[in-house]
Formats: structure tokens, C-alpha cells, sequence
């Protein structure tokens, strides 16, 4: 594939598929490390979007002569320039031809074996990334995608949902070889893409994801910004009858007669109601914001046209609560102005004291 396909490809699958943050190795590797091989690849499926149940089996490293190979293709070892395999497969995925489709309830649970080497803890990184790819391939099928069979494809899939950071560590094994009388370094990649290919792919997916996370900070920034806003216009809104019930104790003696009117008109049932059905209205858009922002790890299509939807709201919400508070400040002039100098100073050290 060239450069811009591959490219190409990683646009394509990430609308599919969508983008997700890295993984956290160390949970993996933890998991490996006290041979919980089952947990490790059960949880790959499951960061993979696979809700199957994996059926975990091994092969042997020496298996007994007259037995039928250990697996049945050597399709996920790399091979020379004449097909041979350079290097022993270490995991096998079947993917059965009923298998449910991708995003249906049919999914959950599904057995998929899966049949791993005995040495498969010799090289961990590797091995959570050769799984990745394989169940990859379940992915793709699942989703009845063209490239389902196709290498490239299974080798860009797991970058998009995770493991980027960790194919770049695990796709390539080092282990000393003797060479006559020198220890020799031999290096094995796994994995269909070269390394400049890969090198694409992981600038590719980096950059998708960065942009992608640019937005849910710029989410939550409109989030942190409307909550001022709005607590700015509760404030306000608290201090509007604070000072009427203070007018209504202690009457004034000079008034004007248009402002006389005007304060009369605070006293209405419902004066006060549009303001409070906006700011309750606002508040709930900025709780479904930040909780959709801050949940927000798989940038799938939807998921981010939701996030946008929210961004949206949140301008519009924004620009409302300057004028709702622009109108507040309008009566509370009027009430400042016949409201005690005493009586405004503890009003202002009562808002200092939540700050």
C-alpha cells in the first residue's frame, strides 16, 4: 500500500470504527505477569469493541511427533522474500462464519477461540499486539467490511482503538542469537505494515486523536465557562430578592413614580419565573455537556456529532445568560438605589464568602 493509502485507510476505518485514546499497558502486562492470559485477551476484545467470550487454549512449544501441527496457518508470521515464515506464530484466532454482526446483542458473549503459544509471556508487549491484530480480523468480519482478510487493515484497526502507543513498542521482538563465537541481536517484526508505512499510520492516528481531544477540551472549557456565567446569574438573581424583601420591610420615602411602578411590578407572581426556568434550563445543558465530554474516550461519528450538538447549546446558552443577566443587573439598580449602604456591603461580603 502507498503512503496515501495508508492514510486513506486510517481515515476510513477511524468513520467506522472510531478513535480511542491509549491503553494502559500496565494492566495488560499485569495481567500476563501472573498468567492470566485469558484476562489479557478477554480485555484486548473488549477495548476492541468485541463484547465476545474468549476461549482460551495453548500450544505447546514442542509439540509430540506424529500430531497434527501446531497451528493450522502460519498467516500471522512474517516471511522472507520466498514465503517462508521467519519466525514461529505465537497466536491464532478462528472466526467462525456465523459470527454475529458488529454492534448487535447477538455479539455479546459469542465464543471466539483463541489458541496461544506456551511462550507467549516470553515478549508481552508483542503478544498483546499480535492479539490485537488478530481479533482485529473478528472486528472487521463482524462489520462485513471489504478489507476483512486484509493484513494492512488488521494492523490499522488496533492503532485506532488503543494500542498505538503500544504497537509501536510491541510490533518488533529482540532476542540474542549466537553467532559463532558473538552474541548476535536478532530482530523480529510483526505485523503486515513496514515501518515507514507504520510510521504513517501512528502520525496518522496521533494526529486524528489529538484533534479529536482538542474538542473535548474546548468542551469543557464552554463548560467551565457557562458555569460562571451561570453562577454569576444566580448571584444576581439571589441579590434581586434579598433587596425587595429589604424594600418590602423597610419601605422608602422618596421614590419616583416611574420606579414606584417599576418595583411594584417585581412584586408579580411570576416576575421572577422566565429567569428561573432559564437558569434551571441552562444547567441541565451544561450537566449533560460535561458528562458527555468528560465520558467522551471513543470518538466514534456519533459521539462527536454529539459533542458538537452540546457546543453548540453551550454558545447559545452563553449568549442568553448575558442578556438574562443584563436584565437582572437592570432591576437591581433600581433596587440598589433605595437599598442601604449597610445592606449592600453585607449582600457583597455573603458572595465573597462562596468564592
Amino acid at each position: 500500500m502507498a503512503t496515501d493509502d495508508i492514510s486513506a485507510a486510517v481515515e476510513e476505518l477511524a468513520g467506522l470504527f472510531g478513535l480511542k485514546e491509549g491503553v494502559a499497558w500496565e494492566d495488560y502486562l499485569h495481567l500476563l505477569a501472573n498468567k492470566d492470559a485469558q484476562g489479557c485477551v478477554q480485555r484486548i476484545a473488549l477495548q476492541l469493541g468485541l463484547p465476545v467470550a474468549i476461549e482460551l487454549s495453548y500450544v505447546s512449544k514442542r509439540p509430540l511427533a506424529g500430531h497434527a501441527p501446531a497451528f493450522e496457518t502460519e498467516a500471522l508470521a512474517r516471511t522472507d522474500w520466498t514465503g517462508r515464515p521467519m519466525e514461529g506464530i505465537v497466536a491464532q484466532v478462528a472466526v467462525p462464519k456465523s459470527i454475529p454482526k458488529y454492534g448487535t446483542a447477538a455479539l455479546i458473549g459469542y465464543p471466539i477461540r483463541v489458541r496461544v503459544g506456551e511462550e507467549c509471556l516470553e515478549y508481552p508487549t508483542t503478544f498483546i499486539w499480535v492479539l490485537a491484530h488478530e481479533l482485529s480480523h473478528v472486528l472487521l468480519v463482524c462489520a462485513m467490511h471489504p478489507g476483512k482478510e486484509c493484513e494492512y487493515y488488521a494492523d490499522i484497526v488496533p492503532l485506532l482503538l488503543g494500542f498505538c502507543d503500544l504497537a509501536r513498542e510491541g510490533r518488533k521482538a529482540e532476542r540474542a542469537t549466537p553467532m559463532g563465537s558473538f552474541a548476535g541481536v536478532c530482530s523480529t517484526t510483526y505485523g503486515y505494515l513496514t515501518d515507514s508505512q507504520f510510521a504513517v499510520a501512528y502520525c496518522k492516528v496521533k494526529s486524528l486523536i489529538e484533534s479529536r481531544q482538542r474538542q473535548r477540551s474546548g468542551l469543557l472549557t464552554q463548560v467551565a465557562q457557562v458555569r460562571r456565567k451561570l453562577l454569576n446569574a444566580r448571584r444576581k438573581l439571589r441579590r434581586f430578592r434579598e433587596f425587595l424583601q429589604h424594600l418590602d420591610a423597610r419601605p422608602p420615602q422618596d421614590v419616583r413614580p416611574n420606579e414606584a411602578l417599576r418595583i411594584v411590578s417585581f412584586h408579580a407572581l411570576n416576575y421572577t419565573d422566565g429567569w428561573e426556568t432559564a437558569i434551571a434550563r441552562t444547567e441541565r445543558t451544561v450537566a449533560d455537556a460535561d458528562a458527555c465530554a468528560t465520558a467522551l474516550t471513543h470518538y466514534t461519528g456519533e459521539a462527536v456529532e454529539r459533542a458538537n450538538g452540546f457546543a453548540y447549546g453551550l454558545s447559545r446558552a452563553s449568549q442568553d445568560l448575558e442578556q438574562l443577566s443584563t436584565a437582572i443587573e437592570h432591576d437591581l439598580r433600581i433596587l440598589r438605589r433605595h437599598v442601604g449602604f449597610l445592606r449592600r456591603a453585607l449582600a457583597a461580603l455573603s458572595l465573597k464568602r462562596e468564592l
